[in-house]
């Protein structure tokens, strides 16, 4: 009887030492800093905009030969950090609403890939007055990333396979990766016909021969980043379906036999796939696609990663499922949407009415665009090629900017929208235009 009562003290004793024990260890570890922290971000739950400093905090002890520390929003990486150096974080690459904002420690696995060991988080708020992200906006994230890919010596660039592994040395991410293949195919890669070739005459679109000779057509760069993708063992694939280059071509793409004359891809990053145009992001001075004889003079980045619900007003694929979204269009509806060049998405801006490319008034158009505070807008109705009259916008109503045209005689106009960041020197650009026909 004693012994059973002695084992039941007993007991009780090692369960509350083990309890006390666990209770210290809590209480010490909230008192100890943590190893890998934030010691410069929003507070939880706070609302955001615009750029967003961010540095985290990491213990002597914490740093180890070949650990990198990136900073990620919803799982998805957004650069990379050398504590105690900040990361300037624009907000406006992802869309409005809540975010996770998170940093995660990785440490070398096995001499090719990384292993995350570490992570912490901060919920927050995006509000800046847009419901889409402008994925160029964080152009300055991939630096590392494009200086590598751009920087691939001549004995690298002699196979897919030597290429591919090149360009993925640095690459610590599926997105990394990604990024890395798309850099190089969109500066290396000179969009148009070999010199001296028939323009009108078919391209070898083969990854091999587009290698080899260094230009090609939408097919050349889709098969390239395939083939380049895959050796890296990411999941992609290459679509196939027209686009359309102005508001007033809809119509003659969507009757041409030939309409579906277009190429780019999808890649599955995080389980989720994302569209990329490696044609598309090649611009001449000029700013058109083709960058033709001048090669690349200017990276449209619009096109890495761009969100499904902004890539549908220029590209339709031939397989609905390719649009990515959860009520496709139909051919007819997506001829009918107005035309955004890419330059309106990376501003921010968003269209409120009208939502029809082409228009059939009595006499007057009103058109509203929802803008950040950062941008300026202007607009004008031409007819013929010729002004009729402009609408200078200085100031928004209620985050929009509101262009009324009145007294519109019977005829054909085209109603264009310019933009720029405020304060910016130069010129407004073109960001988004409609046909017009007022009876």
């Amino acid at each position: 009887m004693a012994a059973g009562i002695r084992q039941v003290h007993g007991m009780k004793t090692v369960i509350l030492a083990a309890v006390f024990a666990t209770l210290w260890c809590a209480a010490m570890a909230q008192m100890a800093p943590r190893r890998l922290r934030f010691e410069e971000a929003p507070a939880p739950n706070s609302t955001v905009k615009g750029t967003v400093n961010v540095r985290i905090g990491v213990d002597p002890s914490f740093q180890p030969a070949g650990v990198i520390y990136e900073i990620l929003v919803d799982g998805m990486s957004v650069g990379r950090v050398n504590p105690p150096a900040s990361f300037a974080w624009d907000t406006r690459t992802v869309a409005d609403g809540k975010r996770m904002l998170q940093i995660v420690r990785r440490i070398p696995a096995d001499g090719k890939t990384f292993r995350e060991t570490f992570r912490e988080e901060v919920p927050v708020v995006v509000a800046n007055g847009t419901s889409t992200a402008t994925p160029g906006a964080n152009a300055g994230t991939w630096a590392e990333i494009d200086s590598h890919a751009l920087a691939a010596p001549e004995n690298a660039e002699q196979s897919i396979d030597s290429l591919a592994a090149y360009l993925t040395q640095t690459a610590h991410t599926d997105i990394e990766k990604t990024r890395s293949i798309y850099r190089w195919v969109a500066g290396r890669i000179r969009w148009g016909p070999e010199d001296g070739v028939n323009p009108g005459q078919p391209m070898d679109a083969r990854p091999e021969a587009v290698l080899s000779r260094r230009t090609a057509e939408c097919l050349g760069y889709a098969r390239l980043f395939e083939a380049l993708a895959r050796k890296t063992g990411l999941e992609v694939t290459s679509i196939q379906g027209y686009v359309r280059t102005d508001a007033a071509t809809a119509d003659e793409y969507a009757a041409s036999p030939a309409r579906f004359n277009h190429w780019w891809n999808a890649v599955k990053l995080d389980g989720k796939w994302k569209l990329i145009d490696c044609g598309w992001s090649v611009r001449g001075q000029d700013g058109t696609t083709a960058g033709s004889a001048q090669g690349l003079v200017h990276l449209e980045s619009h096109y890495f990663l761009c969100p499904p619900e902004q890539l549908i007003f220029t590209h339709y694929p031939l397989d609905p499922k390719w649009q990515l979204t959860d009520s496709p269009l139909s051919l007819d509806e997506q001829k009918r949407l107005p035309y955004p060049r890419a330059e309106f998405f990376t501003l921010g801006l968003g269209i409120d009415s009208p939502r029809t490319g082409s228009l059939r008034v009595d006499g007057s158009v009103t058109v509203r665009i929802t803008a950040p505070e950062d941008v300026v807008m202007a607009a004008t109705l031409s007819q013929g090629g010729a002004l009729v009259s402009r609408v200078n916008a200085s100031e928004r109503q209620d985050g929009r900017y509101i262009f009324p045209f009145t007294r519109i005689a019977p005829g054909a106009y085209r109603v264009t929208l310019f933009a720029k960041k405020r304060g910016e020197s130069g010129s407004y650009r073109e960001v988004l235009s409609y046909t017009v026909e007022s009876r």
